[in-house]
């Protein structure tokens, strides 16, 4: 990382702030150590800025093979990265395999914000269909940071994840995880990986997205 670089100018840390107020619970920002250096360098930076709008957030460093990590049940084929662990250290099921800036930056505090509370509103309707999700659902999603449809996508299957506890989200910079979007044949963005085998693409609401994992 670039000596004294910053992710976040006064603009953005004065309404990260005023955002950051509303959070009713604290949350860890838990960055796993990976073999690219300035990768990781860079999200530690850039949670470090983070945390510092709010004493509700803190930021601890692991190394992969930490006993704490080990014992969260947290996917760690793909690193470096951060999750969100909620007030009693849990993995909120959001892994961000990438450096929250650009369009992901405000999906990453809504995410935050949804696992300290109050969290985005849902109707009646659509939290009832959350909730009835009974079967055991990991969310791949490739994204560019650049990218102005991947934030729906992201945002919508965060929530969903924070609402049950059957699902799990990874988002992935296809730029920085090439093996990923070999992998897939990933050809646009954003791309959902639903259990390591089915591929949707496209900007997709909460409704749409819910949509798809009734049909898993």
């Amino acid at each position: 990382m670039e000596k004294n670089k910053k992710f976040l100018d006064e603009n953005l840390v004065n309404k990260l702030k005023e955002i950051t107020k509303l959070f009713e619970t604290n949350v860890e920002l838990a960055i796993i150590k990976g073999e690219n250096q300035e990768e990781t360098e860079d999200i530690i930076q850039m949670s470090t800025e983070i945390a510092a709008t709010s004493e509700k957030i803190s930021v601890r460093v692991y190394e992969k093979n930490n006993v704490e990590i080990l014992d969260k049940g947290i996917d760690l084929t793909k690193l470096p990265a951060v999750v969100i662990l909620n007030e009693n250290k849990e993995f909120s099921r959001i892994k961000y395999t990438a450096v929250p800036t650009g369009h992901e930056l405000s999906s990453f505090i809504l995410a935050m914000y949804n696992v300290s509370g109050p969290g985005q509103k849902l109707t009646d309707e659509i939290l009832g269909r959350i909730k009835k999700l009974n079967k055991k659902i990991n969310i791949k999603l490739g994204v560019v940071l650049n990218c102005t449809r991947c934030p729906d996508t992201v945002q919508s299957s965060q929530r969903i994840a924070v609402e049950n506890k059957n699902i799990d989200v990874e988002i992935i910079d296809v730029f920085s995880h090439k093996d990923f979007k070999t992998k897939y044949d990933i050809i646009n963005v954003p791309a959902m990986v639903i259990n390591n085998s089915k591929l949707y693409f496209g900007q997709l609401s909460i409704e749409e997205v819910l949509e798809i994992l009734e049909q898993q």
